[in-house]
């Protein structure tokens, strides 16, 4: 339930905002309970890391302030804006609340000081304005394992090995019964595992694939307009096409498209799991189509090693 409500909360601020950023009120006493929480839970090393200032688009910047300093802003905050406080939050049949009542006040008395204790876990990166004019974000939205490294680690390594490229994309390490989820699948014909944050792809004998799934991948193609000329929004990357007639529309891939290739019509999801495209991925690759031909569809755009496809007709 917690968890649901967070990332419905997330995608309203997304919608809400101008920039694609957001900002958020946790601070270094918020990142000491989420620690000992997911410690309690059976988390290691990426329990300390929790909560960074800055995770894909969502900004927290009362992490930059001292224990004392962050006192002085909530009283100059409660000047100027309304602070509700969750009736929740009283209730102590949640184990956060135990801790934020019984266990960080002992901690505090004990001279632990939150905001040392958060920057001896995290670092922070500073990004330009022209990084933020362009909607970029430290965030990595999908990584690519080989299949070989996979078959010659142990599964003990394998796990450390998956961990440190998701520390890469700004995400938390596999729990110990995640991951024995993932090795349950490992004899199938491919391992397809997903949290609320991540989906873990691998067909067998081909590379293992890690997608963020708040990630632009994940996001419908946007046909834009400017000045004539028509361009696809998708995956961070534009890509200008044919001027527009009302027969060619854009679209992504439906069941039975089929797409003139070499020496044949073939269906393009054969194309695609030929091609290594992670199945999650493959139904929002854009295609430029007519009403009954597929004309280009743009696979560069998700992989730059991959070429499009055009069709002898486009």
């Amino acid at each position: 339930m917690e968890e649901t409500g967070r990332i419905v909360r997330y995608k309203s601020l997304e919608r809400l905002s101008q920039t694609g950023f957001f900002v958020t009120g946790h601070h270094c006493f918020d990142y000491l309970e989420s620690m000992l929480l997911h410690l309690t839970r059976g988390g290691g090393k990426g329990a300390l890391e929790t909560l960074g200032p800055l995770s894909k688009n969502r900004f927290l910047p009362l992490v930059f302030l001292e224990d004392h300093e962050l006192y002085e802003a909530y009283q100059s905050l409660t000047n100027l804006y309304p602070i509700f406080e969750d009736e929740s939050n009283v209730d102590q049949s949640y184990k956060r609340n135990r801790i934020r009542s019984q266990i960080l006040p002992n901690l505090v008395s004990e001279g632990m000081n939150a905001y040392r204790t958060y920057w001896n876990f995290h670092e922070w990166e500073e990004f330009t304005d022209k990084d933020l004019a362009d909607g970029n974000s430290p965030s990595v939205d999908y990584l690519k394992l080989s299949d070989t490294n996979w078959n010659k680690l142990s599964r003990a390594k394998r796990k450390i090995w998956i961990d440190s490229h998701l520390k890469m994309m700004d995400l938390p390490p596999l729990y110990r019964n995640q991951w024995d989820e993932i090795l349950s699948q490992e004899n199938n014909t491919k391992i397809r595992w997903e949290s609320s944050k991540l989906i873990i792809y691998k067909v067998k004998g081909k590379d293992l694939y890690l997608l963020r799934k708040d990630s632009r991948l994940f996001q419908t193609p946007k046909l834009l307009q400017n000045q004539g000329s028509y361009y696809i929004e998708w995956n961070r990357e534009t890509r200008e096409i044919p001027s527009l007639s009302n027969e060619y529309t854009i679209s992504t891939c439906q069941a039975g498209d089929r797409i003139q290739y070499r020496w044949g019509k073939k269906e393009l999801s054969e194309i695609m799991r030929e091609l290594q495209i992670p199945e999650p991925i493959r139904r929002f690759i854009p295609i430029l189509r007519t009403e009954d031909t597929l004309l280009i569809v743009f696979l560069s755009m998700f992989d730059k090693s991959l070429k499009d496809i055009h069709s002898e007709f486009s």
